[in-house]
């Protein structure tokens, strides 16, 4: 290498002293040096000059040939590892080894097992989507999905590589490569060990590996916020059109790609705008345009104004008290509105920035413009696209904020950043906190060495105190004198290091400290907190560390290591854990085992400190307390980055799909690509083909089961219930849809239930300081913290976690019987013939509804039981949620009549639920949560009442209700009552007279667990429905028992799954199955005769059929009570 010596010429900067600079021939520049030059007065500017350069707008940086002029000192003293050529043939340094061995592992935990971990909820949705644009099936902007980039992208990857688990994710994976490779680009802020940390530190962060992993926006998003982050300081400090671009490039990208785009703009920008307005105020004559950062303020700024309008929309809506201003309404009246401040913004937009540079403006208006609009519509497939995405983008995602989807706590990131990214947090805010220490030193240095700059070693002073601080090993050095060349290179290092626009540096530090802690106060606010939107806040901090790092490993180690570092690196863990064990012992207690157990631990630990402790401290003072804080940093470093290594690994490859990370939510759990390679495996079996099998699923189960069914021929999506019987080899449903769907299965499937999909358990939510303190001073608490944090083990066993939604997989019984080991229930199978629940089923319309006005408002609120008075054509409804009777006309469906309110006095209910009509009209009302029985006559009119609360054990004599339910007349005029919660039948004769009661809680012949429906056919037998048993008692007049027949149905014990019986005159019983939605008519001997009705609210179906009664002629009314109506059906034969 070719050194040039210059005698610096300016006794008023440098006076006496020698600079040092790289020689500005071609031969002798270096591929990665930054130029770093002192103010371009003097020598330096005409040497600059001379090299054909031009001074930088913002500060000092030259361009131009000479790029290799001049280097940092702390790189130039000697050729270190990573300046040195690996080879003479091939031009590779150390430093391009080591960059392309991060990439490697960047590839490395990115691609790898990228398919087996089953889908995300949302990954499912964006993986779907992409499918259906690479399928020729369109794709339509939504703003609920995000921006359209991540859609496109990854249908060019089906496109090359086919669509599978793994290449759904591919697009995300490659991202998150080119992340840590964007980090690269920073070298000449981080500098050579700075820039490698960070981009290490990107490859081991967990936030970054998961979600780069992960097909969500947020891993593209990162890569484009690095591009506008590095294109802003390149043109803050060389103020080359191309940088500029490179800022437009990203930004439109990253609009087209997620909303968080606002929030990174406004950072960035505001940052802008405070930088500008510093360097206006230290030179208020100089014109606007001069300033790089006001360049960037206008071009982001005019750019993003249109996609701002919903903010001027919702502020004119607030100002004018005018709903119609509303950016996410898309009738015309608030069309129009939108459009027209769209329109205003977009004008003003072109204004401005024609006004700031017509040449510039328009072509970074091109770059935007042309991008957008072909994503947004989908290379003009979509025309609505754009205004989608204009308007609606940020309109919707500011009218979600007060939804508070996942209802995290305000303090949500601080669990999650201390949990994952303890690392780059802890040694940002140091060397955020080293910066200002620093930066207030070197000003110091400065003006000191300006104010005796006047005497002949004045600049010699400055220099030295220079060295003092950033000398050859930084801070704690304990360098030795230093040579004139270094200290002058100590002094100009300090000129450059020193951010403000007198020295023309870009204060990088500043700039992402401010990013880091705006995201982290932005993304805090904001109503929706979720663990992917940690990528966010996690990159600054990144970035910190290795500018901290850069110094905190610039020291000769060699001198170090020769001084006792390596010792003080291998004895300080030792001796910090021999201090805990000995502070965490209790010596000398008793003579117990525990006691003795305790000494023994103790003396142990203090012999080792002992041991480890003493040479410790001759090493510490051989090397100094600054030197052995350097060293002890350097350990803490790389202890907390195996640590990371250690919880990345769990949380990508070990929990990957486990709600045991807190990085997961509504994650689909191992159990839904299990199920799926079950699937695989049987089609290939039954059919021949991996895809033919024929299955059916549920709008529970549909994410993210919609992807892994989306090229399965004959799979069949039927929404939250069946129309008819199912006879799908497999069928998928959801917990919340079984009971309905379950009777269209009958007895032909075997069942087995998993997880869907899951979320971690969120105690944090109700934490407060009080509870924080109790679990960290419960030893019991304290342990099962401890194990969350180190190996993510739970009190609660993964088979029973609380936060889950389960589904269960129904495989046909003729089908399991093929599969020899599917299950052991096959191998028990016996031939069974034809489930006469689905023989008997019939598609049946309602063809009257009752209850609703003339504009088909509801009159009725859940109504439960009904009684007909044939003589009078009167229908009584027990109209539970208004707490009365409505009366109707059976005729015409007119209201006659109603009478109560709520409350416990004469004539009033509280949720009545039976109602029945005895001989001479008179009209008896299980009046359920007052715990008694009124009577009335035909129009209402009070008569008697009797029972009060009471647990009656089904055995005590007496009037003590617990919620009765069912009441039905005989044909002498005593009422019987169902008392549901004491277990037990009572009869009355018509004035309440106890005349006997039966029962109690059992599965026996004559006991009942939570009787309701009751019902007494001409001949005097009394039906019951046993409900938790599941079955109908059959009575005589007496109560004998004569019979029972088993309910296919009924299975759940909610408050709302309350069935009732009616019997008509040949016999026969006719039954509601409230969760199922569907009437089930049995013969008198139990034998199934017809089955009607499934979940919905159509004339063929009924949501929580309750109270049952048959006309003289056969017709079934039926309460449909969640659908807040009465329908009638014809008979049924």
């Amino acid at each position: 290498m070719h050194w040039c010596w210059q005698r610096v010429t300016k006794p008023r900067r440098l006076p006496g002293m020698r600079a040092r600079a790289l020689c500005c021939r071609r031969r002798a520049m270096r591929r990665w040096a930054r130029p770093v030059m002192p103010s371009p007065g003097g020598w330096w500017g005409r040497r600059a000059a001379r090299c054909g350069r031009k001074r930088s707008s913002y500060g000092s940086s030259l361009e131009g040939e000479c790029e290799g002029m001049t280097e940092l000192a702390t790189e130039s003293r000697k050729d270190s590892f990573l300046r040195r050529p690996i080879s003479s043939w091939l031009r590779l340094d150390g430093w391009v080894l080591a960059a392309a061995v991060i990439l490697l592992a960047a590839a490395a935990t990115r691609l790898w097992d990228l398919g087996s971990r089953s889908y995300n909820h949302d990954e499912a949705i964006h993986a779907w989507e992409s499918w259906q644009l690479y399928t020729g099936q369109g794709y339509i902007h939504n703003p609920i999905y995000h921006g359209p980039f991540l859609y496109h992208v990854t249908a060019f990857i089906y496109f090359l590589f086919g669509h599978n688990d793994y290449t759904g994710r591919l697009s995300a994976a490659i991202f998150g490569i080119l992340a840590v490779g964007a980090i690269l680009f920073l070298r000449p802020w981080l500098k050579q060990r700075g820039t490698l940390v960070a981009a290490a530190l990107a490859v081991i962060s967990p936030a970054l590996m998961y979600y780069g992993r992960f097909i969500r926006h947020d891993a593209f998003s990162v890569v484009f916020a690095l591009m506008m982050f590095i294109g802003i300081l390149n043109y803050l400090e060389k103020r080359q059109d191309k940088y500029l671009y490179l800022v437009v490039l990203g930004q439109v990208l990253y609009f087209s790609n997620m909303e968080t785009a606002f929030i990174q703009t406004f950072v960035f920008w505001t940052f802008l705008a405070g930088l500008f307005l510093y360097q206006w105020r230290q030179n208020p004559r100089r014109p606007w345009r001069e300033f790089a950062a006001f360049d960037l303020l206008m071009v982001m700024g005019t750019l993003v104004l249109p996609l701002a309008s919903p903010l001027a929309i919702k502020a004119l809506g607030i100002v004018l008290r005018d709903p119609a201003f509303d950016p996410v309404a898309y009738a015309p009246a608030n069309l129009l509105r939108s459009g027209v401040v769209w329109a205003a913004c977009f004008v003003a937009s072109v204004a401005v920035g024609l006004w700031w540079d017509r040449k510039r403006w328009p072509v970074a208006a091109g770059i935007f413009y042309s991008i957008y609009i072909l994503l947004f519509t989908s290379f003009f497939t979509n025309g609505q696209g754009f205004a989608t995405g204009q308007v609606g983008s940020l309109g919707y995602w500011l009218s979600q904020q007060g939804v508070r989807r996942g209802g995290q706590p305000w303090h949500y990131y601080l669990i999650l950043l201390p949990l994952y990214e303890y690392l780059p947090l802890v040694f940002g805010l140091i060397g955020s906190a080293y910066y200002v220490l620093r930066q207030r030193r070197l000003r110091a240095t400065m003006a000191a060495g300006l104010a005796a700059a006047s005497s002949e070693q004045g600049g010699l002073r400055m220099g030295e105190a220079a060295y003092a601080v950033i000398g050859p090993q930084g801070p704690g050095g304990g360098a030795s004198a230093p040579a004139d060349e270094a200290v002058a290179e100590a002094h100009l290092q300090a000129q450059q290091e020193v951010a403000t626009p007198a020295t023309g540096r870009v204060p990088f530090v500043p700039m992402v400290f401010y990013w880091a802690v705006a995201n982290f106060i932005i993304f805090s606010w904001g109503g929706e907190k979720m663990p992917w939107l940690l990528v966010h806040l996690t990159l600054p901090w990144i970035l910190l560390t290795g500018w901290f790092a850069e110094h905190l490993l610039d020291a000769d180690w060699r001198a170090l290591y020769k001084r006792g570092a390596g010792w003080v690196a291998l004895l300080l863990p030792v001796a910090l854990v021999a201090l805990l064990g000995a502070l965490s012992s209790r010596p000398f207690t008793g003579t117990s085992t525990a006691s003795l157990n305790a000494t023994m631990a103790w003396l142990g630990a203090f012999a080792l400190l002992l041991i480890a402790g003493l040479p410790l401290a001759r090493f510490v003072g051989e090397l100094g307390w600054r030197a052995t804080g350097r060293v002890a940093l350097v350990v803490v470093f790389v202890a907390l980055a195996a640590l990371t290594v250690h919880n990345s690994w769990m949380a990508v490859f070990k929990n990957g799909d486990s709600a045991t990370e807190m990085l997961t939510y509504a994650q689909g759990s191992p159990d839904d690509a299990m199920v799926m390679r079950e699937l695989e495996a049987m089609s290939r079996r039954l059919t021949g083909g991996e895809k033919d099998l024929k299955v059916a699923y549920d709008d529970q189960s549909s994410w993210p089961f919609v992807w892994y069914f989306r090229d399965w021929p004959n799979a069949q999506y039927y929404g939250k219930a069946p129309s008819g019987p199912l006879d799908a080899a497999v069928v998928l449903v959801g917990a919340e849809n079984e009971a309905a769907v379950k009777p269209f299965l009958g007895n032909r499937y075997y069942r087995r239930q998993y997880r869907l999909i899951w979320w971690p358990i969120e105690d944090y939510k109700t934490l407060t300081p009080a509870k924080i303190w109790q679990n960290l001073t419960n030893p019991v608490t304290r342990q099962s913290l401890w194990n969350i944090i180190m190996y993510r083990k739970y009190d609660a066993p993964l088979a029973s976690w609380p936060l889950v939604h389960t589904f269960a997989m129904y495989v046909r019984k003729d089908v399991a019987a093929q599969l020899w080991d599917y299950g052991p229930e096959v191998a028990a199978q016996q031939s069974e013939g034809e489930d006469p629940y689905m023989t008997a089923y019939r598609a049946l319309s309602a063809q009257r509804v009752l209850g609703a006005d003339a504009s088909g408002m509801a009159q009725l609120s859940e109504p439960k039981g009904v009684a007909l008075d044939a003589q009078a054509g009167r229908l009584y409804v027990a109209d539970s949620q208004r707490h009365r009777i409505q009366v109707l006309d059976v005729a015409n469906g007119a209201v006659l009549a109603s009478w109560g309110s709520q409350g416990s006095g004469a004539g009033q209910f509280q949720e009545p639920w039976g109602v029945a009509v005895g001989p001479g009209g008179a009209v008896y009302v299980a009046d359920t949560w007052n715990h008694r029985i009124q009577k009335f006559d035909r129009d209402g009119k009070f008569l008697a009442q009797w029972g009060t609360f009471g647990q009656a054990g089904g055995q005590e004599p007496g009037v003590a209700f617990y919620g009765p339910r069912g009441v039905a007349v005989d044909g002498q005029g005593n009422v019987w009552v169902t008392d549901t919660g004491n277990k037990r039948v009572v009869e009355f004769d018509a004035n309440g007279k106890l005349l006997g009661q039966w029962g109690g809680a059992g599965a026996g012949d004559g006991q009942f667990m939570e009787p309701v429906g009751i019902a007494i056919d001409a001949q005097g037998q009394v039906y019951v429905a046993d409900t938790w048993n599941r079955r109908v008692q059959v009575f005589d007049s007496h109560m004998a028992f004569l019979r029972q027949f088993p309910v296919e149905g009924w299975e759940g014990q909610s408050v709302v799954n309350k069935p009732y019986l009616a019997a008509d005159s040949g016999g026969n019983v006719y039954v509601t199955d409230p969760e199922s939605g569907r009437v089930i008519k049995f013969s008198g001997d139990g034998r199934v005769l017809a089955v009607w009705g499934r979940l919905g609210s159509d004339l063929q179906s009924l949501n929580l059929p309750t109270g049952i009664v048959l006309d003289g002629q056969g017709r079934v009314l039926v309460s449909d009570s969640a659908n807040n109506r009465i329908v009638e059906f014809a008979p049924v034969q």
